[in-house]
């Protein structure tokens, strides 16, 4: 009797250990066409919303809830929770990159609406009347809100006409006015509007228009409707900042601190930049969508847009800006 197994069974069992261990299998769809994926794609969004009680292609925001398009991600709505931290983020980059390309000094200054009775009593307008919490009276304030930023702008403008005409009494040789360089809204605690605007306060000209500027919000806010515009001298004690600084201050609203709840009292553009800055930054919210689909092109998540070379350089130089990282901006 032999001692060891027979040469057939030695052989079985050497193959046995030296074979390599069988890949799991991955399923690939190459061999299936575009024709048959489509179809399949609008069978599977036909049955999730016949399930969802939904009409067909239709889906559901995934932060609010309310019926969009399947293909969608979200509802684009900046008060959904889905939308307003990359909505937010946005907003502050826009920001950041206006002011870091002024690169000066800057004065901010601040303008309400009319306070209480009694402080407001030595004014023409009458002032908003409190209501429970230290809240003003919701109907007073649905007012206010709704013409707090046309009143604005007709401040503005006038404010724009008086320090032009302080430049040219007082000698000073320009081809356009300084602008506002950043203007944003904020809601109280009593529930009322109030801006933030960010003035030029580098050199002696704009030095001379910002005060001008300043002193004209102050004569025509009480004609227009507004109450207390913070005045030059008391901005120049507190409130001269640095353009890093001003990014932070202006843009604190925009943080994980403050809900969106708070976009909801407030229609239209909540945070303006000159355009003169942001013709020269390229950077507006715009661009920053287009750079985010150019970056998924760019990682091959998606097909290259189809833009015209111009517009495909304008925001790869929007992208382009960004520091390196591996998140998506």
């Amino acid at each position: 009797m032999a001692k060891h197994g027979s040469p057939g069974q030695l052989a079985l069992f050497e193959a046995s250990q030296t074979r390599r261990r069988r890949r799991r299998y991955v399923p690939t769809y190459d061999h299936y066409s575009a024709e048959a994926l489509r179809h399949t794609n609008e069978v599977l969004d036909q049955l999730l919303a016949q399930r969802q009680g939904l009409k067909p292609f239709e889906g559901r925001c995934t932060g609010c809830g309310k019926v969009i398009s399947s293909k969608a991600p979200n509802c684009g709505r900046r008060t959904c929770l889905a939308v307003y931290p990359k909505w937010s983020r946005d907003q502050r980059r826009v920001t950041a990159e206006a002011l870091r390309e002024y690169g000066g000094l800057l004065l901010l200054t601040d303008v309400t609406l009319p306070g209480t009775p009694e402080q407001e009593r030595h004014r023409r307008k009458v002032a908003i009347p409190w209501g429970a919490e230290r809240r003003g009276e919701a109907k007073a304030l649905y007012k206010a809100n709704r013409r707090f930023k046309l009143r604005m702008r007709w401040l503005k403008r006038k404010a724009y006409n008086d320090a032009r005409s302080v430049l040219r009494k007082t000698g000073y040789e320009f081809d356009r006015l300084p602008p506002v360089l950043v203007g944003n809204l904020e809601v109280q605690k009593r529930g009322a509007l109030h801006a933030h605007m960010a003035l030029p306060y580098t050199t002696p000209l704009e030095m001379t228009f910002s005060r001008a500027f300043i002193d004209a919000m102050k004569r025509w806010a009480p004609l227009c409707g507004l109450g207390y515009v913070q005045g030059w001298k008391a901005a120049e004690r507190s409130k001269v900042y640095g353009h890093e600084k001003a990014i932070g201050y202006l843009t604190k609203y925009l943080t994980g601190k403050h809900p969106p709840e708070f976009l909801q009292t407030i229609s239209g553009p909540v945070l303006t930049v000159s355009r003169s800055l942001t013709k020269r930054t390229g950077v507006t919210m715009v661009a920053l969508r287009k750079a985010r689909r150019l970056w998924s092109a760019r990682e091959g998540r998606c097909p290259m847009p189809d833009w015209s070379p111009a517009e495909f350089a304008a925001v790869a130089k929007v992208l382009d800006r960004r520091a390196a990282s591996t998140r998506a901006p």
